[in-house]
Protein backbone atom coordinates (compact mmCIF):
# COMPACT_ATOMS: atom_id res chain seq x y z
CA UNK A 1 0.00 0.00 0.00
CA UNK A 2 1.32 3.49 -0.77
CA UNK A 3 2.90 5.54 1.99
CA UNK A 4 1.86 9.15 2.55
CA UNK A 5 4.42 11.89 3.24
CA UNK A 6 4.24 13.20 6.79
CA UNK A 7 6.21 15.39 9.19
CA UNK A 8 8.74 16.94 6.81
CA UNK A 9 10.79 19.55 8.63
CA UNK A 10 14.03 21.45 9.03
CA UNK A 11 15.61 21.63 12.50
CA UNK A 12 18.56 23.69 13.74
CA UNK A 13 19.81 22.91 17.24
CA UNK A 14 21.20 25.88 19.13
CA UNK A 15 20.64 28.23 22.04
CA UNK A 16 18.09 30.43 20.33
CA UNK A 17 17.05 33.74 21.86
CA UNK A 18 13.25 33.69 21.93
CA UNK A 19 13.23 37.34 22.96
CA UNK A 20 14.58 38.09 19.49
CA UNK A 21 12.67 35.40 17.60
CA UNK A 22 9.26 36.81 18.42
CA UNK A 23 6.61 36.46 15.69
CA UNK A 24 7.90 39.70 14.19
CA UNK A 25 11.47 38.42 14.54
CA UNK A 26 10.60 35.15 12.79
CA UNK A 27 8.89 37.06 9.97
CA UNK A 28 11.95 39.23 9.47
CA UNK A 29 14.87 36.95 10.31
CA UNK A 30 13.56 33.55 9.20
CA UNK A 31 11.06 34.34 6.42
CA UNK A 32 12.77 37.54 5.20
CA UNK A 33 9.45 39.39 5.07
CA UNK A 34 9.37 43.18 4.98
CA UNK A 35 5.83 43.39 6.32
CA UNK A 36 5.94 41.47 9.59
CA UNK A 37 2.19 41.86 10.04
CA UNK A 38 1.56 39.36 7.24
CA UNK A 39 2.35 36.28 9.32
CA UNK A 40 -0.25 34.24 11.17
CA UNK A 41 0.55 33.45 14.80
CA UNK A 42 -0.90 30.32 16.38
CA UNK A 43 -0.86 30.51 20.17
CA UNK A 44 -0.88 27.21 22.13
CA UNK A 45 -3.78 26.81 24.53
CA UNK A 46 -1.50 25.83 27.41
CA UNK A 47 0.20 29.22 27.30
CA UNK A 48 3.59 27.56 27.80
CA UNK A 49 4.47 25.77 24.56
CA UNK A 50 6.17 27.78 21.81
CA UNK A 51 3.90 29.63 19.43
CA UNK A 52 3.76 28.77 15.74
CA UNK A 53 4.40 31.38 13.07
CA UNK A 54 2.90 30.58 9.67
CA UNK A 55 4.24 32.12 6.46
CA UNK A 56 1.50 34.05 4.64
CA UNK A 57 2.26 32.61 1.20
CA UNK A 58 4.49 29.54 1.60
CA UNK A 59 3.36 26.33 3.27
CA UNK A 60 5.80 26.49 6.20
CA UNK A 61 5.43 27.12 9.92
CA UNK A 62 8.27 28.08 12.29
CA UNK A 63 8.53 27.53 16.02
CA UNK A 64 11.37 28.20 18.42
CA UNK A 65 12.26 27.05 21.90
CA UNK A 66 15.46 27.44 23.87
CA UNK A 67 17.21 24.55 22.12
CA UNK A 68 15.96 24.44 18.55
CA UNK A 69 14.38 26.24 15.64
CA UNK A 70 11.98 23.99 13.76
CA UNK A 71 10.45 24.80 10.40
CA UNK A 72 7.71 22.35 9.52
CA UNK A 73 6.17 21.87 6.10
CA UNK A 74 2.44 21.98 5.52
CA UNK A 75 2.94 20.88 1.92
CA UNK A 76 5.19 17.89 1.38
CA UNK A 77 7.22 18.45 -1.78
CA UNK A 78 10.86 19.11 -2.48
CA UNK A 79 10.32 22.71 -3.61
CA UNK A 80 8.79 23.53 -0.22
CA UNK A 81 11.56 21.62 1.54
CA UNK A 82 14.16 23.71 -0.31
CA UNK A 83 12.40 26.87 0.83
CA UNK A 84 12.31 25.67 4.45
CA UNK A 85 16.04 24.91 4.27
CA UNK A 86 16.68 28.44 2.98
CA UNK A 87 14.72 29.80 5.95
CA UNK A 88 17.12 27.98 8.25
CA UNK A 89 20.04 29.62 6.44
CA UNK A 90 18.34 33.00 6.89
CA UNK A 91 17.96 32.45 10.63
CA UNK A 92 21.61 31.51 11.17
CA UNK A 93 22.84 34.42 9.06
CA UNK A 94 20.62 36.82 10.98
CA UNK A 95 21.76 35.56 14.40
CA UNK A 96 25.38 34.46 13.86
CA UNK A 97 26.22 34.85 17.55
CA UNK A 98 23.89 31.96 18.43
CA UNK A 99 25.77 28.85 19.63
CA UNK A 100 24.86 26.08 17.16
CA UNK A 101 25.45 22.35 17.45
CA UNK A 102 23.55 20.61 14.62
CA UNK A 103 21.20 21.02 11.70
CA UNK A 104 19.05 18.58 9.81
CA UNK A 105 16.02 18.01 7.64
CA UNK A 106 13.52 15.19 7.72
CA UNK A 107 11.66 13.41 4.92
CA UNK A 108 9.18 10.95 6.40
CA UNK A 109 6.41 8.65 5.14
CA UNK A 110 3.71 6.66 6.87
CA UNK A 111 0.76 4.42 6.12
CA UNK A 112 -1.96 2.75 8.14
CA UNK A 113 -1.71 -1.00 7.96
CA UNK A 114 1.31 -3.16 7.20
CA UNK A 115 1.50 -5.00 3.90
CA UNK A 116 3.44 -8.27 3.67
CA UNK A 117 6.18 -6.57 1.64
CA UNK A 118 6.66 -3.95 4.36
CA UNK A 119 6.54 -6.53 7.14
CA UNK A 120 9.32 -8.43 5.37
CA UNK A 121 11.59 -5.37 5.68
CA UNK A 122 11.31 -5.53 9.46
CA UNK A 123 11.89 -9.24 9.91
CA UNK A 124 15.14 -10.03 11.73
CA UNK A 125 16.93 -13.15 12.94
CA UNK A 126 16.51 -11.82 16.47
CA UNK A 127 12.74 -12.40 16.18
CA UNK A 128 13.30 -16.17 16.14
CA UNK A 129 15.42 -16.00 19.26
CA UNK A 130 13.09 -13.62 21.10
CA UNK A 131 10.08 -15.80 20.32
CA UNK A 132 11.41 -18.12 23.02
CA UNK A 133 10.57 -15.44 25.59
CA UNK A 134 6.91 -16.04 24.74
CA UNK A 135 6.01 -12.36 24.71
CA UNK A 136 4.05 -10.68 21.94
CA UNK A 137 6.04 -8.29 19.76
CA UNK A 138 4.01 -5.09 19.29
CA UNK A 139 6.58 -2.89 17.53
CA UNK A 140 9.61 -3.37 15.32
CA UNK A 141 12.27 -1.03 13.95
CA UNK A 142 15.30 -1.29 11.70
CA UNK A 143 17.78 1.60 11.51
CA UNK A 144 20.79 2.32 9.34
CA UNK A 145 23.08 5.35 9.05
CA UNK A 146 24.74 6.27 5.76
CA UNK A 147 27.38 8.79 4.80
CA UNK A 148 25.71 11.58 2.85
CA UNK A 149 27.89 14.47 1.79
CA UNK A 150 29.54 15.93 4.87
CA UNK A 151 26.86 14.51 7.15
CA UNK A 152 24.71 11.45 7.66
CA UNK A 153 21.43 10.04 6.45
CA UNK A 154 19.75 8.21 9.31
CA UNK A 155 17.09 5.85 7.96
CA UNK A 156 14.56 4.07 10.16
CA UNK A 157 11.84 1.62 9.17
CA UNK A 158 9.36 1.06 11.96
CA UNK A 159 6.01 -0.57 12.66
CA UNK A 160 3.82 -0.06 15.68
CA UNK A 161 0.35 -1.45 16.18
CA UNK A 162 -1.20 -1.02 12.73
CA UNK A 163 1.08 1.52 11.05
CA UNK A 164 4.33 1.54 9.10
CA UNK A 165 6.80 4.43 8.95
CA UNK A 166 9.87 5.30 6.92
CA UNK A 167 11.84 8.06 8.66
CA UNK A 168 14.73 9.81 6.91
CA UNK A 169 16.84 12.24 8.92
CA UNK A 170 19.59 14.13 7.08
CA UNK A 171 21.88 15.20 9.94
CA UNK A 172 25.03 17.30 10.31
CA UNK A 173 26.60 17.89 13.72
CA UNK A 174 28.93 20.87 13.99
CA UNK A 175 29.48 23.96 16.12
CA UNK A 176 30.70 25.92 13.08
CA UNK A 177 27.96 27.93 11.40
CA UNK A 178 29.50 27.63 7.89
CA UNK A 179 29.26 23.83 8.15
CA UNK A 180 25.57 23.95 9.02
CA UNK A 181 24.97 26.68 6.47
CA UNK A 182 26.45 24.49 3.73
CA UNK A 183 24.43 21.50 4.96
CA UNK A 184 21.17 23.41 4.59
CA UNK A 185 22.31 24.47 1.13
CA UNK A 186 22.48 20.82 0.03
CA UNK A 187 20.86 20.72 -3.43
CA UNK A 188 17.34 19.46 -2.92
CA UNK A 189 17.74 17.49 -6.15
CA UNK A 190 20.37 15.36 -4.38
CA UNK A 191 17.96 14.70 -1.54
CA UNK A 192 15.18 13.80 -3.96
CA UNK A 193 17.49 11.49 -5.89
CA UNK A 194 18.69 9.49 -2.87
CA UNK A 195 15.16 9.17 -1.49
CA UNK A 196 13.92 7.87 -4.83
CA UNK A 197 16.71 5.29 -4.86
CA UNK A 198 15.90 4.14 -1.33
CA UNK A 199 12.19 3.81 -2.06
CA UNK A 200 12.91 1.96 -5.30
CA UNK A 201 15.37 -0.47 -3.70
CA UNK A 202 12.93 -1.19 -0.86
CA UNK A 203 10.07 -1.51 -3.36
CA UNK A 204 7.96 1.03 -1.46
CA UNK A 205 5.23 2.99 -3.23
CA UNK A 206 4.39 6.51 -2.13
CA UNK A 207 1.65 9.00 -2.90
CA UNK A 208 2.60 11.84 -5.20
CA UNK A 209 4.12 14.80 -3.31
CA UNK A 210 2.09 17.92 -2.73
CA UNK A 211 -0.10 16.46 0.01
CA UNK A 212 -0.98 19.07 2.64
CA UNK A 213 -0.97 18.41 6.36
CA UNK A 214 -3.87 19.02 8.68
CA UNK A 215 -2.07 21.87 10.40
CA UNK A 216 -0.75 21.98 13.95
Amino acid sequence: MPLKPTDWSVVIVGRWNRAILTPAGVAKRVFNLDDVKQVEVLVPLDGVSPYFVRHPHRKVVARTDETRLQITLEQFDYETLAYAMSCGVNAMASLPETPFSAAGFNVNYQCEGIAPAEARLLTADADKLLSQVELKIVARAVSRSFVFGEGKLNLTLASEENSFRLLSNFHRASTARPDLDNWLKTPVEDVHRVMDRILRVLDIDIEEPGHESNGE
